[in-house]
This record gives structure tokens, sequence and C-alpha cells, in this order.
């Protein structure tokens, strides 16, 4: 029920907080600070490219940056080639890989992260692509590293929701994620008008009964008036860019 946002901007639905995951956000073996979590959660597959989170964290610790870890939560035919190229890497202190986790979790997973990463690997095909996460990641109120090209990248920054990372770019994502952790203003701004702008466009219960009065229009032979949009919410977005194509910054709802 992350589609209902009444709660507080890290609830589910219900109107409640959710307190973070009780799954271990970092590496049992780490060393690290207590570091500035970056999630990827779902199908760990071949077009999603999640190399780029290896190759971006042994950058990460070749700059000396302690602070920042990765965890990939889920499953796929990508996973055990990940563990052992993170191992080799000498990363595996850095890169989680806790399974798959009952979907129930996820909330909870959801509030335990900093940021959470939505990849597919830079061809045209998956720019035509919309990946249902990120409706998820913005019900939650999380910042969003967004390194899918096409419209999905435009709806996250036109909802100043995330920043745009470049497909299959380690140097990219690094850059994301330091202006995240670097400026914890900012990735505030982008949860909170991320949070709005879900609450105002893709409200479950607005959309239904916009779908009911549709059907009933068309039922009895009446042409569908203007409907409103939903639940009226000011936001003050930001496009965020991150060494990338992009240059607006603006305000946008």
């Amino acid at each position: 029920e992350l589609f209902r946002p009444e709660g507080n901007g890290q609830g589910n639905g219900s109107g409640k907080p959710v307190a973070p995951s009780t799954l271990a956000l970092r590496p049992p073996t780490s060393a690290l600070r207590p570091p500035f979590v970056c999630s990827y959660i779902g199908t760990i597959g071949m077009a999603h490219g999640l190399e780029v989170v290896v190759q971006a964290a042994r950058l990460l610790k070749d700059q000396g940056r302690d602070d920042i870890a990765f965890v990939i939560v889920g499953d796929g035919a990508r996973r055990q080639a990940l563990i052992e190229e993170a191992k080799a890497a000498g990363v595996d202190d850095r890169v989680y890989f806790p399974g798959r986790q009952p979907k129930e979790q996820m909330p909870a997973v959801l509030a335990a992260s900093d940021a959470c990463l939505i990849h597919l690997r830079g061809c045209e095909l998956f720019g035509t692509v919309i990946p249902s996460k990120i409706f998820e990641t913005m019900a939650m109120g999380r910042p969003i590293i967004m390194g899918v090209d096409g419209e999905a990248c435009d709806m996250v920054l036109d909802a100043g929701a995330g920043v745009e990372m470049e497909p299959d770019s380690p140097e990219s994502l690094v850059q994301c994620l330091e202006k995240l952790t670097d400026d914890p203003t900012l990735a505030t701004e982008l949860s909170r008008a991320g949070r709005a702008y879900v609450a105002r466009h893709y409200n479950r219960d607005h959309l239904a009964a916009r779908y009911v009065r549709l059907l009933e229009n068309v039922a009895g032979g009446v042409e569908p008036a203007a409907e409103p949009e939903g639940v009226e919410v000011e936001v003050t977005g930001q496009r965020a860019e991150v060494g990338s194509r992009r240059t607006e910054v603006g305000a946008n709802t």
C-alpha cells in the first residue's frame, strides 16, 4: 500500500511511521563508520547492470570515502557473480547482498536507506521503461539516484525527487552519492518533493475514484468531464544535475 501516502512521509499508507528495517544494511564484517546507505531493491539481472555498483564502490574506496555503503536487496541471475566481483575488487566490506526479503519487509528496508538507486543498462530500449519502484521510493520519501534514461528519468526530475545518473557510469554514480552525502539539505528536499508528488498525482484512492466516475460516464453515455488531478499539495521541487546532460534547475510539482 505504498501508493496511499496519507502519512508523515515515512508511512506505509496507515498514517503511521515505518520503523527502519532490522535487516543490517551493511556488511557484517564492515569496518566502515556508520555509512550513508545507498540501496538497490529488486531483481538482480542482466538488464540491471549492477556491476556499476561494484565499480563505484571501488572508486569510493580509492578516494578514501569510508562513509558510503551499498546494499543490493533481492535475487536474480547476476547476484552470485556480483558477490564474487565485489570480493575480487576488495569491496565486499561495503557492498552487501542480504538476498531476497519478504515483500512486507520492503517499507522498512526503504526507511533504513539514505538513497535508492534505480538503474537499467544504457540502451535505447530501456529508455521506454518506467520502473514501478520509482513510485514506491517516492512514496517512502527517499531520494532517488536515477540511472534510467527517458520518460522515467523526466518524471523523477520533474518531481524534484532525485538526481540523474548516466547509466553504466560508476563515475556518475559516485558523483551522485557524494552530492547527496555531502549535502543533507538537498537529500531532504528531494525526499519531501518526491513524497508530495506521489501524494498529488498517484494516490490510489483518488485514481480509483476518477476511474469509477469515468466508467459511470461511459456507461451512461455522458461525455466525461475534466477531472481534478488529485490532492492539492504545494511542492517546491528541484531538478538536480550531477555529471549528466541536464542543466535545468527550477521549481516543479
